[in-house]
């Protein structure tokens, strides 16, 4: 396939480092161009206080919670009675017991006043004169008129703590500390040890526990100090942070993870986010989960400010965004992450420089034709397995493509021959590019037709030479994957197991976050759509049509329909109207702040762009903006697990939708209406869906009709789905059974005959080619008769003796192959093309073993078609 190119060539100047940086930072808040960056507490990304006033109560490390986990426990217990915002009115605010606490005093002794702190109701020294008095009897009154105020005290040496320095560790150096601290250095020296040095006493100041009594809950959780790094890594992190923000598909990122990777990136000299040493990092233990994946996102993010296009081509790594290109993606509406391709694996430069080449095109087209991330790992995995082979037959590993000949494509095709036939482990995932496994059948061909492409496009392209064509050609062809098969009806046992409401409670279980994988099941199996555009419904996608009608629009992006309507199933409708006020609430708690801050109408108005715009069922990973739907990934693992629950196998959602089409069809459904609920929208479509049971098979094609060749309008389709095409009327209706009708390959509209009497002409309309009136009809179950009736005529007039015979044989059949062409053509159009040509198959004489079915059909469907004039 060709592409339009559109390859972009290096600017004479590219912007300095510098350029780019300053030409970013003005959209950064001014929180993030400090050097100690305070992240705000509500932030969507960076959060990392409780949405509860003044609550100081830390929040779970992973998750899209806003809640700490005291106040999240309460608000799950009284979640769907009571409003988010009037739960936190509400709410009791949690105190911290570590974070802070050197930074306010205790309370005034009640006799030093605020010379000293009391531990009760008095300081450490009036506590001890106290106690001497109580055990010489004296009461608490008398002792207090006899006691004068204290001076102050030193405070403790500890920075930044203002408590009363009660206590001295060390001997040769002596530091004073308050109560708190000293237990804190009891716990760091461990027990009997209080001879102190300068080293000591630093590191036991940047302890957490003592970073955390000496600091703010903003500085404490809420703060990124990036004066341990080099000022070209600030602006990288910050720019990286930046562009995180601008992702929607993003986890949160609490502070205090990103400063352990900042510090882990110090510790270990990095200067560049684009430096190796990095690599490390992201398999150190000393890391938790998130931070190494911290770790590992930051320079891709970085990338398109460090990078320029020729030094990412040259590490064998693509960017779409380096190059000024879109993202790659699986759905029309499924967001998309930063990503970006290693091309290492291919150890040829000229190939992987193709390949990139290849990528950067695809990249740079309109959205609408951008292939998908699948296409792409397909090629990339072509190629890679190409540069296997040629490492293998050639003793240059094929580095120069110049000298590459057919003759190296048939021993690289005898090679790829002998190794799928050995089991030879010779492609890897994407992102495990180490593990090497067998090829299968489907993987080779897709690979090699992706790996053709990219060859093909480069030699078009001209970036590489055309000698190569032999070596293509040369190559061995393999077909694309076959479609899959006609996906069956499900058995009414298996129906009735899915459907089943103690069943379907099992899947509610299976789901203890509420995605609402038990509503997407029932709207999936009940409604007939794909399950992507079931997963994709939006908030506002079900509602009535006047005041009785449920109604649900979905989204058939295969076919480039959005918000198709249909009529909706009375209890999915109901389930949906739950989830709803579900995911409202979900919103509500979400955007709560800016809810609040707009007028009244202003709210209704956002109200109606999340009907429009948020999911229905919204994930909850990496989702803490609710705009993306649960993902298919997501669901399929449940609905196994579920499915292996209920011992049912080798059931795929796919197979719901031809259970409705067959069920619709066989219950007398025209076919538009199936096309209709399923959202078909191509008469192939139904086909591959749908099947008629053999009765109603037989049933559906007779009720297709085509004007027989003794008529003026020879070929005319009359019939269709039981509706009139081509008749006139000028009777009043009058049924007809016609099930009395005697006719074999065909129907006779005439009234006496249709009625159930003899031709009074003693035509043989249904064996006699020449001998047909205008009254005689073929049905969809007589192609194959007529037609095998014209092919051995033709054959007989091949072999005439004469060309008068032949002549004679043709002018007998002229009129014959205009009306079986065009009913072919509508049997096609009707989905029944196929039933047609085995009916004959496997009834040769239809009417004598399935006679008409029995079918009132009204008089002016059928008498009114040129009445011969009869005389009387």
């Amino acid at each position: 396939m060709t592409y339009p190119r559109s390859t972009p060539l290096e600017p004479t100047i590219s912007p300095s480092y510098d350029e780019k940086y300053k030409a970013t930072e003005w959209r950064f808040p001014e929180w993030l161009r400090q050097t100690i960056i305070p992240f705000p507490a509500s932030h969507a990304t960076f959060g990392w206080a409780c949405d509860v006033e003044n609550c100081e109560g830390i929040l779970p490390l992973s998750g899209s919670h806003s809640l700490c986990l005291t106040h999240l426990e309460e608000y799950k217990t009284t979640q769907g009675t009571t409003v988010y915002t009037d739960f936190l009115q509400s709410s009791t605010p949690s105190k911290s017991h570590t974070i802070g606490t050197a930074l306010s005093r205790y309370p005034q002794c009640k006799i030093c006043g605020e010379n000293r702190e009391a531990y009760g109701a008095y300081c450490r020294v009036h506590i001890s004169y106290l106690q001497r008095a109580a055990k010489k009897g004296i009461p608490e009154a008398e002792w207090l008129k006899t006691q004068k105020p204290l001076g102050k005290v030193p405070l403790c040496e500890v920075p930044r703590c203002i408590h009363d320095a009660i206590f001295k560790i060390g001997t040769t150096k002596t530091f004073r500390v308050c109560n708190s601290h000293y237990y804190k250095f009891r716990s760091f020296a461990g027990a009997g040890k209080f001879e102190v040095t300068g080293n000591d006493w630093d590191d036991y100041c940047n302890t957490p526990s003592v970073i955390d009594s000496i600091s703010t809950i903003q500085e404490a959780r809420g703060t990124l100090d990036l004066s341990s790094c080099p000022e070209s890594l600030q602006q990288q992190i910050r720019y990286a942070l930046y562009r995180y923000t601008q992702l929607e598909v993003r986890s949160q990122w609490r502070p205090k993870s990103i400063q352990s990777a900042v510090d882990a990136l110090a510790d270990y000299g990095i200067k560049n986010l684009t430096d190796e040493e990095i690599a490390p990092l992201i398999w150190d233990d000393r890391l938790t989960t998130l931070q190494r994946r911290i770790v590992q996102v930051l320079p891709g993010l970085a990338r398109t400010l460090i990078e320029e296009r020729s030094s990412i081509r040259l590490k064998g790594l693509f960017d779409p965004s380096v190059v000024g290109g879109g993202n790659f993606v699986v759905h029309a509406r499924t967001p998309t992450r930063v990503i970006s391709y290693d091309l290492t694996a291919v150890s040829q430069t000229w190939l992987r420089n193709a390949l990139w080449d290849h990528l950067e095109t695809l990249s740079l087209l309109p959205d609408q034709k951008r292939p998908t991330s699948t296409m792409v790992y397909s090629r990339i995995g072509g190629v890679t397995l190409l540069s296997r082979l040629l490492s293998v037959v050639r003793l240059d590993s094929g580095n120069d493509p110049g000298i590459l000949g057919s003759a190296d494509g048939r021993s690289v095709g005898d090679e790829l021959e002998a190794s799928f036939d050995d089991g030879t482990a010779m492609v890897s995932h994407q992102a495990r590019q180490d593990e090497l496994r067998p090829l299968t059948r489907g993987t080779r061909n897709n690979y090699w037709i992706g790996m053709r492409l990219v060859l093909q496009d480069g030699i078009e392209s001209g970036s590489l030479p055309e000698s190569l064509n032999g070596f293509l050609l040369a190559l061995p062809r393999f077909e694309a994957s076959r479609a899959p098969a006609h996906p069956r009806p499900i058995d009414d046992a298996t129906l009735q197991a899915l459907m089943d409401p103690e069943n379907v409670q099992l899947l509610d279980k299976l789901d203890p976050t509420d995605w609402g994988l038990a509503d997407i099941w029932l709207t999936h199996l009940l409604q007939g759509g794909r399950i992507g555009e079931t997963l994709n419904l939006r908030l506002g996608s079900v509602g009535l049509i006047g005041n009785h009608q449920p109604y649900i629009w979905r989204d058939i992006t295969k076919a480039g329909v959005l918000d198709y309507g249909m009529p909706c199933h009375p209890s999915v409708y109901e389930r949906l109207i739950l989830r709803k006020e579900k995911t409202l609430s979900l919103l509500r708690r979400r955007y709560h702040r800016e809810l609040s801050a707009r007028a009244p109408n202003e709210q209704v108005k956002l109200l109606r762009q999340w009907d429009t715009e948020m999911p229905l069922f919204p994930g909850k990973l990496k989702n803490p903006d609710l705009v993306r739907s649960v993902p298919y990934s997501s669901f399929r693992t449940v609905w196994s697990t579920w499915l292996d629950s209920l011992k049912i196998v080798g059931l795929t959602t796919h197979r719901t939708r031809a259970t409705m089409a067959t069920s619709l069809l066989n219950n007398g459904a025209p076919p538009d209406l199936v096309r209709q609920v399923l959202g078909h929208f191509s008469h192939e479509s139904l086909a591959h869906y749908a099947r008629y049971n053999d009765s109603n098979m037989i049933e559906q094609l007779r009720r297709v009709w085509a004007a027989g060749p003794g008529m003026p309008i020879a070929g005319q389709i009359l019939l269709q789905d039981g509706a009139s095409l081509g008749m006139r009327t000028s009777s009043g209706p009058s049924p007809i059974d016609l099930s009395a009708v005697s006719s074999e390959h065909g129907l006779c509209s005439y009234s006496p005959v249709v009625g159930g009497g003899d031709c009074p002409w003693q035509l043989k309309c249904t064996s006699d080619p020449s001998d047909v009136c205008e009254h005689f009809i073929l049905t969809g179950a007589d192609l194959t008769y007529w037609e095998r009736k014209i092919e051995a005529a033709y054959t007989l007039a091949e072999g005439a003796e004469s060309p008068e015979v032949r002549e004679f044989i043709y002018s007998q059949w002229e009129k014959w192959g205009v009306v079986v062409s065009n009913l072919r053509e509508a049997l096609r159009a009707a989905g029944l093309l196929q039933a047609a040509e085995e009916q004959s198959l496997r009834l040769p004489r239809t009417s004598y073993l399935h006679p008409i079915h029995t079918q009132g059909w009204s008089f002016t469907s059928l008498a009114d078609i040129y009445p011969r004039d009869t005389g009387d």
